[in-house]
């Protein structure tokens, strides 16, 4: 799994959470960890305590006790579509530089059009949701160079 290390990608991350006010929040691959965050605020960005983040991990490193202070929950990518009752519906699923998700999609992506509002996810990955998710609900977002995509169920 990629690690996060482009500013862009993780003024995105806090941005889009603070504009849609996005609660609870769906984190495909735990953004926070792949940032090698401690906190839930970067630079000048927080996500509010009263945010419920829920982190799906591909990592096969155990997950350090840092991370289950900062993610309400964390789950595997298998508890998350096995229970699917057992969730709510999320404001927001977050899927950044994932090739994880493509070995997921068949079950994945029905599961993400009934309990997610919106998805973001980078340029590169956005085609991936396209069967599900329209391209024309699609939005995009520039930031410097960096292209991303919001989509809209």
């Amino acid at each position: 799994m990629n690690e996060l290390t482009k500013q862009n990608d993780l003024y995105i991350y806090f941005e889009v959470i603070r504009q849609l006010r996005a609660n609870p929040v769906l984190d495909l691959g735990m953004t926070l960890k792949r940032a090698g965050a401690v906190s839930r605020q970067i630079a000048d960005s927080a996500i509010s305590p009263d945010t419920a983040l829920v982190g799906v991990d591909f990592a096969s490193t155990p997950t350090l006790q840092v991370y289950t202070v900062l993610y309400d929950r964390i789950l595997t990518m298998e508890k998350l579509l096995s229970d699917t009752e057992e969730f709510p519906h999320f404001t927001l699923g977050v899927s950044l530089f994932l090739s994880e998700l493509s070995s997921y999609k068949e079950k994945l992506l029905p599961f993400l059009k009934e309990h997610c509002d919106y998805i973001l996810t980078d340029f590169g990955s956005h085609d991936l949701f396209f069967p599900y998710f329209p391209e024309k609900k699609a939005r995009s977002i520039q930031n410097g160079e960096d292209t991303y995509i919001l989509l809209t169920s």
